[in-house]
């Protein structure tokens, strides 16, 4: 019985970052969440231990129930989220500014191939490319690998990105799956979002995440 409710307890402390990642309505932390219920399902499957394999059959029901209800209550918001019933006005303008970032990350890239513009510059130079453009139009671009490029250059960008390649090489023969996933998963997320690159706390949980997995390795 005591198992039985620390499973419950569990799987409902955990619901409360699922219902919020939800509720962010943000197609790059959906993604994410998806990521982790597919490494979550393989993982426990491989599990031997009886109280993590019931733990984890209660959490994927929980989070299906979870995730059923909220379809039902947001349908018409999920629906344009995913483009399923057509945009909406937001939605358009969000589209166009995404593809604006990437034709301005590309520009910028091109101009400075070899070390870029310098890390934190990267949207002072749109600034002073664009500077008919508002302050709030300018935005990096929605993906961590063009910024690296934009500010960076090729050789830094080839720098990290060969210790990424160096870790999940390591990881991949040590077999530590748990920490390649977490990688994986941070890579998919940073193709997506800005905020791993220019925010601090982006920053902390990357470096963290590269530290933990080079420690493993």
């Amino acid at each position: 019985r005591h198992t039985r409710y620390i499973s419950v307890t569990g799987v409902q402390t955990c619901a409360l970052p699922i219902l919020g990642i939800l509720f962010s309505y943000s197609r790059a932390a959906w993604i994410g969440l998806g990521l982790v219920f597919i490494f979550g399902a393989v993982s426990a499957w491989k599990i031997k231990d009886d109280w993590a394999r019931k733990f984890g059959k209660i959490f994927f029901i929980y989070g299906f129930l979870l995730l059923s209800l909220f379809i039902y209550i947001t349908l018409p918001i999920v629906k344009t989220r995913l483009h399923i019933s057509g945009t909406a006005r937001l939605e358009n303008i969000s589209n166009v500014e995404r593809a604006a970032g990437y034709g301005a990350a590309g520009e910028t890239i091109r101009d400075n191939r070899l070390f870029g513009v310098g890390i934190g510059n990267y949207t002072f130079k749109l600034r002073d490319k664009y500077p008919d453009k508002k302050v709030w139009d300018i935005q990096p671009v929605h993906n961590v690998p063009l910024i690296i490029l934009s500010e960076l250059g090729a050789a830094g960008f080839m720098l990290i990105f060969g210790l990424a390649v160096y870790l999940a090489a390591l990881l991949l023969k040590k077999r530590k799956w748990n920490y390649l996933g977490i990688l994986f998963l941070v890579f998919v997320l940073m193709l997506f979002d800005h905020f791993w690159w220019t925010l601090g706390s982006g920053m902390y949980i990357l470096w963290l995440i590269f530290g933990l997995a080079a420690r493993e390795a």
